[in-house]
């Protein structure tokens, strides 16, 4: 005779299954890499009250679940997914985080077991202060790249989606001022 704690144990572990595995419903599984842990980025043109700076960096992004798993990106001939820098601890506002605004339906599809490589061109500030022209968010210290991935229930291009942020391994961004 089963008794009630086990049936609750049961039902439970069940219930985490489902929503951990590859169930329709759960975040894509997949590993997102960057080329390096450290980037130096270089000073450019003038913007506000300081700088742009940029550097590159090269993604690494495995699908390592059983579905296609997709990659937004803004048109149909943007070369790259569409992309975030958050801080490390996401507290703070990033230089580098570009606040995408995009039209829907553009998307690389990446199949089970394969791995997409971009090389992304990181910049910042995109935005500075109105009145003092300051430039808003951290140039310098640890951080992530963040995907927005989704997978389709019905594998199609007109689906509802099942969103979630894959982030990567932390990297280190320091400033160089030389020209």
């Amino acid at each position: 005779m089963i008794r009630a704690p086990s049936i609750i144990v049961l039902v439970v572990l069940s219930a985490l299954g489902t929503a951990c595995g590859d169930h329709p419903t759960s975040p894509a599984r997949a590993a997102l890499t960057t080329d390096a842990t450290q980037y130096v980025a270089a000073a450019g043109h003038p913007l506000g009250t300081g700088r742009v700076y940029s550097f590159t960096l090269i993604s690494r992004f495995t699908n390592t679940g059983t579905d296609t798993v997709h990659l937004s990106r803004c048109f149909p001939d943007t070369p790259y997914p569409i992309h975030g820098i958050s801080s490390a601890d996401g507290n703070l506002e990033v230089a580098y985080d570009p606040g995408w605004g995009c039209p829907a339906g553009s998307y690389f599809a990446v199949a089970p077991g394969t791995t997409r490589v971009d090389t992304l061109p990181i910049q910042g500030p995109w935005s500075v202060d109105g009145r003092t022209g300051v430039p808003l968010g951290v140039f310098e210290g640890r951080f992530v790249l963040l995907f927005d991935t989704f997978r389709c229930l019905n594998q199609s291009s007109s689906c509802s989606p099942t969103r979630a942020a894959v982030r990567s391994n932390t990297f280190t961004v320091t400033r160089s001022d030389a020209m």
